[in-house]
């Protein structure tokens, strides 16, 4: 009924592990984690981890078995992946399923979410890596601590537009952030999002003067354009707010004093229904002068008018 392929634990129960068949790659996919790990367990293959390690156990074994092998000496031995990695790693064995390289890894992350045409990850597989992302929880899927990962992700990546990574950025995006797996990204989490804050200063080769980078500034404008409907200069308000708020909680350090009550008056006006560039940039400088008192602002100042409406609307509810 859920649409997902569903397993019979008593049917698995009756089958030896050499006997239990594994599903095609596709129908692997669609399984629960749960029961991903059953039949893992069924097919005597550790049975933990995320979704996407379970797939690809099972799909590995899968092609082992589809393989016609010479018998050997050591061919009655336990299957390797079924070991722990340190008993692998003592064992001195190849083992294609534990110790592969950066390369391999990113190639099985990417044609995970990868569309029919294998160039690139469209929208369903899109939506795909925001929910393994937040852990198979959907709720979880729409709140900041995952909108900020799928926004850094694709500015590493490039992304085109919202939704859409080209299988060479996706590739260079998890070379220069040095994490090749879903595994690598969620445990790199913290340390991404600290590079955003980190001001780096080059040498102007015209000048001979120093200048300043900064990553958060080039982060939050890219993070614009990549939101901005084809040929609009305008972030629609839906998208903007679940995106400031990513953007403004979850950096360390960036926390904006406004973010929580610039959200609720943009969503308590219904004539307001987008975000402009000039808005949304604004707001990164409205953040660092003007306390959460409105200590810093003045009439004089040249805000874009909805900064005024929205210091008016707060001084109302004081």
């Amino acid at each position: 009924q859920s649409g997902h392929l569903r397993l019979s634990d008593k049917t698995m129960s009756k089958r030896s592990a050499s006997e239990m068949s594994v599903p095609e790659l596709a129908p692997l996919k669609k399984l629960k984690v749960a029961d991903l790990r059953a039949l893992c367990a069924s097919c005597n293959v550790v049975s933990t981890g995320v979704k996407d390690v379970l797939v690809q156990r099972l799909d590995s074994l899968r092609k082992e078995r589809s393989s016609p092998v010479k018998a050997s000496p050591s061919a009655a031995a336990p299957r390797l992946f079924t070991a722990s990695a340190s008993t692998a790693s003592r064992s001195g064995a190849a083992t294609p399923n534990l110790v592969s390289t950066p390369k391999q890894r990113a190639e099985a992350f990417f044609e995970k979410y990868a569309d029919e045409s294998r160039t690139k990850i469209g929208l369903e597989g899109f939506m795909q890596l925001t929910l393994d992302l937040a852990g198979g929880d959907e709720e979880r899927a729409q709140l900041p601590e995952t909108t900020i990962i799928l926004l850094y992700l694709s500015w590493k990546m490039d992304s085109p537009k919202f939704g859409e990574i080209s299988k060479e950025g996706f590739k260079k995006g998890l070379d220069a952030m040095q994490s090749h797996s879903l595994e690598q990204v969620l445990q790199n989490r913290a340390h991404f999002l600290a590079q955003l804050t980190k001001v780096t200063h080059e040498r102007s080769p015209l000048t001979y003067q120093l200048m300043a980078t900064d990553p958060f500034l080039n982060f939050n404008n890219f993070c614009f354009e990549l939101l901005k409907p084809e040929g609009k200069k305008y972030v629609e308000k839906d998208m903007g707010c679940a995106a400031l708020s990513a953007i403004w909680t979850q950096v360390p350090g960036k926390q904006s004093p406004h973010i929580a009550t610039f959200v609720e008056y943009l969503n308590s006006k219904d004539n307001i229904l987008s975000i402009n560039g000039d808005q949304w940039k604004s707001f990164v400088q409205f953040s660092k002068q003007v306390d959460a008192d409105l200590t810093g602002y003045t009439e004089d100042d040249p805000w874009p008018s909805l900064f005024d409406e929205y210091v008016s609307w707060r001084k109302e509810k004081m």
